[in-house]
This record gives structure tokens, sequence and C-alpha cells, in this order.
């Protein structure tokens, strides 16, 4: 990462009044000299080994006091290509919650039917008690229990109503915004330099609250550094001569975006008694309280309660936005630096492994949240004391211990037996994990009331603590497809903002031209879009889609004809696999060996080409392929997987030319795809073969009854042409006629 020496703070800066380091504002990034770190050393080294654990990374970007301290990016990936961010957006939202609370349009504790907001999911009898603090902490019980009483995660259509929720309060006659849309860019993504983060939401100016935003690496780092700033955000202005040769050309002054007090609010939980680790649509790594609840940490399909601390198993201050397919931003308010880590890396563990021993393949977002913390937490400024009195250096608690912490107040300096000690504590942490996971699922795949080791009942929690419903059938390639939480029955898993066409009203029988829209595995809402030349006719949409699968089949063409044409869009990112060598797996000779060579890669719905990269095998003759990697609960396997093919649907309408979630490919490029896949008279290749069949088909009836009335006996081919003339008459004459001149 290119780096520049920091220059002094100015006492007059308003910054430091603030006691702020405010950032990059709209514009862009400064750097941050490396001897301003503690280790300086040990950041390239320990992020080059995040980069070979997760082989899926796009983007690393590494932010200390406001300016960059770390920045990496995948091959052939840049710093200004926006990535689907998934849950993070939820993260997002919540800070516009937090625009709209600071503007005094809301208040969190006030039922949305208070504002005239309509139901549009099934709430039951329990609307009219709905609040914004219950869609935004995952307690709203979706209709099924009362608020505040339950944890169940939500992507769907029940936390949308917080974006109905800022249509009433801002719309006329309250506002002056036509959507929420409008109000969102002009609130708060201009001053960050966002603009059009919401544009493309594609719910007709409806915010997504289930997330699916698309921000870059760098854009992304603005939503972290506004949160260490707790809501203050600078703006740069430009004074006008003659003030700028009198006062210097350039000013900078503080916005309040969000007031601080809703950060009080966003990062600490509601109802701890129902779910400790999570704030307003966060999660939270956080040192535990009397009478907090074990709920939750999601994983493994399931969200189930676990001793505290669930996450990062130290009990340091984090603050945590997670995407599907590991995507990351981890705040660290005490060491006044975050993580932005962005890619498609599905990641497994050891604890999912354990419980769930019939599959091979497990999905643990939080494991990939405590390994990103594992590799670069020594390379990190350590945390700031809390207080003056409290100077103790990070606890070195036995490696059995659960409750071990990282206390929130470390010296000027990390010695290595201290990193050592940590590291130690985080492995135990995590193996105990895996046998706690293991007996709690294996209790709860019961489904008949036998209590889990928590003492509680999973048909019916007591003592305030619960957990999201899990099923006895869990099947892992579901829920990897469904974003990694299991379904609920009236809410999806997957966020509203879908790639929908509007086909309705389209005759079946011609259809002209239109597109094909394809979608990059696993099941995520970003792709491309081909536009099918106009003069192409279809005889109904199964025409279209069976072209559509053309593109469907060749991706890996797609990616190469891109790349000689020079074109910038081309196909889809790599996805890394990280999973644990250890498992309990029949069918994949206890462990994970075969993993990346395993057939349902290439199957719906993931379509994947999987090469090993860390391999469990010891057998070192497979190319460029390592030994297996040490991960904190043993051996790892990792994986890189290409785009074999991809999901395709027709569409009559033509492709979107700014839709940046599926980007149009040049007309070029579709040309050459197509290639020997178009007929030589396009539009009229089957109808004219239909056209010749039926002709055929009747002529041969006509022989047929011909030969049948023949059957007397028929004149030769002279007989025919001599009497053609007495055709004309009745058949019986003619046939008379035939006879006697046969005679």
């Amino acid at each position: 990462a290119a780096s520049a020496a920091s220059d002094p703070v100015d006492p007059a800066d308003p910054a430091a009044d603030l006691g702020l380091e405010p950032g990059p504002g709209a514009g862009d990034w400064l750097r941050e000299a490396p001897a301003a770190w503690p280790a300086p050393e040990h950041l390239e080294v320990s992020a080059r080994r995040l980069w070979t654990e997760f082989p899926g990374r796009r983007c690393l970007l590494v932010v200390h006091r406001g300016r960059v301290a770390y920045e990496q990016y995948a091959e052939g990936a840049t710093p200004a290509d926006r990535i689907e961010l998934d849950s993070i957006g939820k993260t997002i939202n919540a800070l516009l919650i937090g625009v709209l609370v600071t503007q005094g349009r809301i208040q969190l504790d006030t039922p949305l039917a208070h504002y005239d907001v309509a139901p549009h999911a099934d709430w039951g009898p329990y609307w009219p008690e709905v609040t914004a603090r219950h869609l935004l902490t995952h307690t709203s019980g979706l209709g099924k229990n009362p608020p505040g009483q339950v944890f169940i995660y939500d992507s769907g259509w029940h936390i949308q109503h917080l974006s109905w929720l800022i249509a009433k309060v801002t719309s006329p006659p309250a506002g002056r915004w036509a959507t929420p849309v409008d109000w969102a860019e002009e609130s708060f993504s201009e001053p960050l330099g966002l603009t059009g983060l919401f544009r493309h939401d594609g719910l007709d100016g409806q915010i997504s609250f289930g997330g699916g935003q698309m921000l870059s690496c760098r854009e992304l780092a603005k939503v972290g550094q506004l949160t260490l700033n707790l809501g203050w955000w600078p703006v740069f202005t430009s004074r006008e001569w003659p003030m700028s040769w009198v006062f210097g050309e350039d000013r900078t002054s503080f916005r309040e975006l969000i007031k601080e007090e809703y950060f009080h609010e966003m990062f600490r939980p509601s109802f701890p008694k129902v779910v400790s680790t999570y704030g307003f649509l966060t999660w939270l790594n956080r040192a535990p309280a009397p009478g907090d609840s074990e709920c939750c940490m999601c994983t493994c399909g399931v969200c189930l309660g676990v001793p505290p601390p669930p996450i990062l198993g130290v009990n340091e201050n984090a603050w945590i936005a997670s995407g599907y397919l590991s995507k990351y931003v981890i705040v660290l308010p005490q060491r006044e630096a975050f993580i932005v880590s962005l890619g498609m890396d599905l990641v497994g563990s050891r604890a999912c492994s354990a419980s769930m021993s019939w599959a091979a393949l497990t999905y643990d977002d939080t494991f990939g949240t405590f390994l990103h913390y594992r590799i670069l937490n020594a390379s990190l400024p350590v945390p700031m004391p809390t207080s003056t009195s409290n100077t103790t250096s990070a606890t070195t608690s036995t490696s059995t211990s659960l409750t071990t912490s990282l206390t929130t107040s470390l010296t000027t300096s990390m010695t290595s037996s201290t990193t050592s000690a940590i590291t130690t504590t985080l492995t135990a942490v995590y193996l105990a994990r895996s046998k706690i996971v293991s007996g709690v699922a294996g209790a709860r795949r019961l489904g008949n009331g036998v209590p889990d080791e928590f003492g509680t009942s999973p048909s019916a929690p007591s003592g305030g603590s619960t957990t999201a419903s899990t099923t006895a059938t869990f099947n892992p390639f579901d829920h990897i497809y469904n974003h990694g939480h299991e379904k609920n029955n009236e809410s999806t898993n997957t966020s509203a903002r879908r790639k929908t066409k509007n086909d309705a009203g389209v005759h079946e029988h011609v259809l002209r031209g239109g597109s094909c829209t394809c979608s990059c595995p696993i099941d995520e809402d970003f792709g491309r879009c081909f536009d099918l030349p106009a003069s192409l006719e279809f005889g109904g949409r199964d025409s279209g889609q069976e072209l559509c699968q053309h593109f469907a089949y060749n991706h890996q063409r797609l990616v190469s004809l891109a790349r000689q044409l020079n074109d910038s869009v081309g196909g889809c990112p790599n996805v890394g696999l990280v999973q644990p060598c250890v498992t309990n797996a029949w069918w994949m000779g206890g462990g994970t060996d075969g993993l990346c060579g395993a057939s349902f890669w290439s199957e719906p719905p993931f379509g994947l080409a999987c090469e090993p990269r860390a391999s469990c095998s010891m057998d070192a003759a497979l190319p460029n392929t390592t030994a297996a990697l040490q991960g904190p609960t043993g051996l790892m396997a990792t994986c890189t997987c290409s785009v074999a093919h991809w999901k395709c649907e027709y569409a009559v309408e033509p492709c979107d030319d700014g839709d940046p979630y599926y980007p149009k490919v040049s007309s070029k490029l579709v040309h050459e795809m197509l290639k020997g896949q178009l007929p030589a008279a396009p539009g009229h290749g089957p109808s004219l073969a239909l056209a010749l069949c039926i002709l055929l088909c009747v002529a041969a009836l006509g022989c047929a009854l011909r030969l049948r009335r023949c059957s007397r006996g028929c004149p030769d081919v002279r007989s025919w042409m001599l009497w053609r003339p007495t055709l004309r008459r009745s058949e019986d004459e003619a046939y008379r006629s035939l006879a006697g001149a046969g005679s």
C-alpha cells in the first residue's frame, strides 16, 4: 500500500477541538506512515496470512485514526470496484435511522402504527406494539411472538417496514422528499461522498433494509470512520477571494450527521436478556454484564446461545458488520482503528463440522470474523486505556477458560508473550465452543423438548433467553444458498432487493430480442446482462431461455473474450473455500481431503470449478498446492473456485444501462459469444421448418388417398397425361372414362 507521512495536527483545527480524527469527508483517503504503528513489520505479514487463508478476498483495508494504514486488492480488482455488501447494508441502514432520529422525525420507542405506517406483512395481533427499536434489533417477533421477547434474524418484508417509516415522515405532507431514497441520498450519501448508494435498490424509491447495497472498499471505509467519529463528519469548503488571501483557501468544518447519543443506543444490546450480542443491525463483541442472555451467535445455520464472549473470544469492544460469504467491517473503537474486508469466501468451522457429522461442508461467518481478528490482532494498535487507574496488560488466564478476556486497557506496547497468551486463549475458546455447539446442535435436533446444555428447552425457551428456531432437517447446501440463515415461514432471508424484469402483458406467441440476465454464484444478486439482437424472434419464452443457456454454460469463454477485447465488463469473481480438515462425514472419507474436487461444486446452485490451494493431504504432488493451514482449532483446507456456469434468465426487456448490479456486456462481446448459435435466417428458421413439415404431411396424405381410390387399377403416367382435361369433371365420370380408355 502506498504510504505518506502523517501531517501534524493543527491545534486550531476543529478536529483537535472535538478530539476527532476526521477521515476523508467527501474526498479520498490520506495514508498513514508505517512508523506510526506499534508493530509495523507485522502488518504486511499478517495481511499476507489473511490473503492466504481467504483466497476469495477482493480487497482489504486497515484504517487508523482517520487514515489508511494498509490497502490491498486481488489481481484484476481496483479501488473503484463496487461489491455487493449483502447484510453489511443493514448496519448502513441502521445509521440512516440515526439520521432520522437526529432530525427529530421519529422516536425509537414509538410504535410504527403511530406514524400511520401500514402493515405489509403478517404481524398477527402485535402490529400496534412494533417499534423501530424492535426492527433494528431483530426482536419484532415477526408476528409470531410479542415484540421484545424473541431474537429472529430477518432480512425480508418485516424489516422493510423501516423504509415505509422513512417514507411516512419525510415525504409530503410531512417532508419535501418524493421517496425515502431521495431523502437518504441528500441526508446521508452525499455528505459522505457516496452519491448513488441507494439509487439502485430496485424497490421503486424504497430502501432495501435487508441490505444488498454496493460500495467499494474505500467507500465502505467511510461508513466505518463515521461510527468511530460517533456521527461527526468533516465538510471541506473553499473560501472565495479575498477571504482566501487572508485565511487560506480551504477550511474544515464538522457536521453532526448523527447525534452521539444514538451511537450509545446502537452499540449496546437493547434487550440484553433476549440477545446480548446484537445492537442496531450490528453484531457486538463485548464483556458480559450480569443478567445477560447467552444468545446469540449465528453459526452453523442457526442462531444459538454460547457462553460469552461469543464472537472474538475476548472481551474487547468491537462493532461488527457482517455480510454473506465473509464480508466484514470490524470496528475496534478502543484502538481507533477498523478493518474492511470484502470478497467471497465460504468459511466453515470445526464447531459446525462436529455438530453436523453427516456433512463435510459447513458455513460459519462468525468463525470468519474470528479468523480476521486472530490474524490481524497483533498488528493493530493496542487498545487505549479506559481509565487512568486501569493499566494492566492483557490477562493470561489458562487456555481452558471460556471467560478469559483481553483487558480493554493495555499498556503502551504489546509484548510477544502477551500476544501469545491472547492467541492461546482465542484457540481455547473456539476449541471449547466446538464441543458446546456440537452438544447444543445435537440436543436441539431432537426437536422434542429435550433440554440443551444451557438448561433451556428448544420448544419453550425460558428465562428470557431465546434463539431462532432450528430444524431437524438442516441442509448445508440450502443454508449457504439462503445466505447463511435458515428460512422462516413469513420472511425471506435474502434482501427484498432482487433483480426482476417486468414482463407483464407480454404475449407468448412472438418475442423479439430481449436480454439474458446472468447471476454470479453462489446465489449472488449481481452478475452481467446480455442484450440480444433485436432481429431475433422467439416463438415463446422457452425459446429465449434456451438461447440464454448458451451464456449460462460459457462463462469461461466470456472471461477469455473480455480479456482479448480489453472489455472491462468480464465475468464473475472467484469464490474461496476455507474448511476444516477434521470432520466426521462418512461420505468424505472422514475428512475434507477431496473437498475441492467434489462433484457437487459443479452442480446447481454452485456451478464452480475448484482447485486446491492448501490441502489436508500430505501428498505434495499436487501442483500449486501447499500443506494444510494451521488454524486455531486445527488444520484447514482452502480452495480457489472459478465460475464454470451461472444462472441465466431470459427477459423480453432489454438490459438496464444504469444497473450497477448487472452491467451490460458490450454488443461486440455479445456478438462474439453468439457466433455459431444464431440460425441462418434469424427469426424465421423454426416457422419455415414447421410450414415445410405441414406441406409434406398434406402431400403424403393426398398420395395415400389417391392410391386407395386406384385399387381397381390405376392408369400409367401416359394415360394420366392424355386424360388431364377429363379430370376437371367429377371424379366418378373421370374414373369411368379412364376405365374405358384402359380397356
